[in-house]
């Protein structure tokens, strides 16, 4: 193995060597198919401080090279073949399946030359349907509490409702395997896809966020809080899914509960 040294600046002229650690591949575990999902590509230069209080030290930027690229269950729309940084490189590709997707890279650690092949395994899943679920919250408890809403405040839909309820809707998107995503573009959520547009009527009058999947077991925290619905019976949702097509779905509003009750 060759090792050579390299002056760090900020690190009182002290020397580290050039040494490879191990290559990884970094990428999510849940690819969505007609979902472009990325995987960083890098490794990493040997990097230790020791005992004395060296500031600022870092570790070494030392350059690799991507050499070749492979991935069973997935079309690759970036390859990064033949890149070389010292910046971790990103690979992009689409899944194609619904089952296991491996991802296969050779790089080279350019400063001593050191070769590895790298392997990546994650799962192919695809859009099914919109789903939605309906719970309650107190509505004066629900203006203090402002978009986090604790699970513990938040209670089931029942046959009934007082007028000091607020209906709550939680939406999501049923995957093929059973997963369940928020991938829309609402209130202050901008983690979504542009896309994923979705529509509700009556429409929210706030978006907010609980802790929901540990206390209900269904994974979408987010939800749309109702304005007072009125003579509506139902809440109408839809949304555009990756294949193109539109899935809809609608919750029954639970009526106001009679009067002394």
């Amino acid at each position: 193995m060759v090792l050579m040294g390299l002056l760090l600046s900020g690190c009182l002229g002290q020397t580290l060597p050039i040494e490879p650690e191990e290559p990884k591949i970094e990428m999510p575990f849940l690819w969505i198919r007609g979902q472009p999902t990325t995987a960083m590509l890098s490794w990493p230069n040997f990097g230790e401080c020791g005992d004395d209080d060296w500031s600022g030290c870092k570790e070494p930027d030392t350059p690799m090279t991507v050499q070749h690229v492979t991935c069973d269950g997935c079309d690759i729309i970036d390859d990064p073949t033949g890149k070389t940084s010292q910046e971790p490189i990103a690979l992009v590709a689409l899944a194609t399946t619904d089952d296991k997707i491996t991802v296969t890279v050779d790089m080279r650690f350019d400063a001593t030359g050191a070769r590895r092949q790298v392997v990546a395994i994650a799962v192919g899943d695809h859009e099914v349907a919109l789903e939605a679920q309906c719970r309650l919250v107190d509505t004066a408890t629900l203006a203090n509490q402002g978009s986090w809403v604790p699970a513990s405040l938040v209670h089931d839909c029942t046959t009934t409702r007082l007028p000091t309820e607020t209906v709550l809707v939680f939406p999501s998107i049923r995957t093929y395997h059973g997963n369940e995503l928020f991938p829309f573009c609402v209130g202050q959520f901008n983690l979504c896809r542009a896309d994923a547009a979705l529509s509700m009527t009556p429409a929210p009058t706030q978006w907010g966020f609980s802790d929901t999947l540990q206390n209900y077991g269904f994974s979408s925290a987010y939800f749309g809080a109702l304005p007072p619905p009125g003579s509506a019976q139902t809440v109408s949702l839809s949304a555009h899914l990756l294949d193109g097509t539109t899935s809809s779905t609608s919750l029954a509003i639970p009526p106001l509960a009679p009067s002394g009750s």
